[in-house]
């Protein structure tokens, strides 16, 4: 019975975890130049979640310099919103409030360690969560460089990576671009310490806030609930980046009406956390889609960081500076005839 009960636990933990997976995603984008590695993969990960967004405002976000990109920098650029302004300058391009099209910016966790966390990026992968990981770039070459990890085949022992570079390693890649890593080559690389981080086995996540809406009748009313949660998945620390004035705001269709404000103010709201907005809403005609946005203000500091390559005339060391932004999540849901 014993020996049957642990067949049924191997089997169960066999079928929850694949031995392989990837995520679909756009072929990897080339960094235009050998010291572009971070916003290149920035942009790749704000490209994932969409909308789309231009390289060279992402390397003004990063404050993009000819030794690279630190990892407090990486982690601005997925917070980067409408609340802030860019502090680089990256050719004639001037600095930029927030990306077009993307008001708001995402979560962004990253997590450090003295040992490998390789099960943890697996399982990362198979939630569909990309994860940026700072390596050097191969097992013979010590540089730092920046690449994403998107796919995994344990059969075959290696990880399939958006590597925005590979040029040298051109040859291994598949036919979409991506670049195998096998696991020994990955411990070996994920040692790499510098770029702001002293610890190894660097890596971090973009996601935006989930928000998840029903409805109930109360009488003639429709009760609209949001739920909206903060992702905290292991192995990141929950007490990253906690946001403040957090709020959830509806919207619904002309010829409907809301009893009472159309945002519901949540304050405070951290990693791994959830929070409840309720509506009471006097229907009109169906079908109809209601919309709830999510958002909540966090903030970070980032050091000096150069000199700057000088590519627009004006070689320089960007000063530290403190930031505050609005990450969050959106949903929609459509009513049928019947509501």
């Amino acid at each position: 019975m014993r020996y049957l009960l642990l067949m049924i636990v191997v089997l169960t933990l066999s079928a929850s975890e694949p031995s392989s997976y990837r995520i679909a995603m756009a072929a990897p984008f080339t960094q235009p130049n050998a010291y572009a590695c971070g916003p290149a993969s920035s942009k790749m990960l704000l490209d994932y979640w969409g909308p789309t967004v231009a390289y060279s405002d992402v390397a003004n976000v990063v404050r993009l310099t000819s030794n690279g990109t630190a990892v407090g920098d990486i982690i601005r650029a997925g917070h980067f919103s409408r609340l802030s302004a860019a502090q680089g300058k990256t050719g004639a391009i001037p600095p930029l409030t927030g990306y077009p099209d993307r008001p708001m910016g995402l979560a962004v966790l990253a997590h450090a360690q003295a040992t490998s966390w390789l099960p943890e990026v697996k399982a990362l992968i198979r939630q569909n969560i990309p994860v940026l990981m700072l390596m050097q770039f191969s097992a013979i070459s010590a540089g730092g460089h920046y690449r994403i990890a998107m796919g995994y085949d344990d059969a075959a022992k290696i990880m399939w990576f958006a590597d925005p570079w590979g040029r040298e390693l051109k040859g291994e890649r598949d036919a979409q671009g991506f670049q195998p890593f096998s696991y020994s080559d990955i411990e070996i690389c994920w040692t790499y310490t510098g770029y702001g981080t002293a610890i190894p086995h660097w890596g971090a996540i973009y996601v935006p806030w989930n928000v998840a809406i029903s409805t109930s009748r109360n009488k003639n009313d429709l009760v609209v609930q949001a739920i909206t949660t903060y992702p905290c998945p292991a192995p990141f620390n929950a007490a990253q980046f906690p946001a403040s004035q957090t709020v959830s705001t509806i919207s619904v269709p002309n010829g409907w009406s809301i009893k009472g404000a159309p945002t519901f103010s949540v304050g405070a709201l951290s990693a791994g956390k959830q929070a409840i907005s309720t509506w009471n809403v006097v229907p009109g005609a169906f079908p109809a889609m209601i919309q709830v946005i999510s958002e909540g203000r966090v903030s970070g500091s980032l050091p000096a960081t150069g000199p700057y390559d000088g590519t627009a005339g004006e070689g320089q060391i960007y000063p530290a500076y403190s930031y505050s932004d609005i990450i969050g999540g959106a949903a929609t849901l459509t009513l049928g005839t019947n509501g």
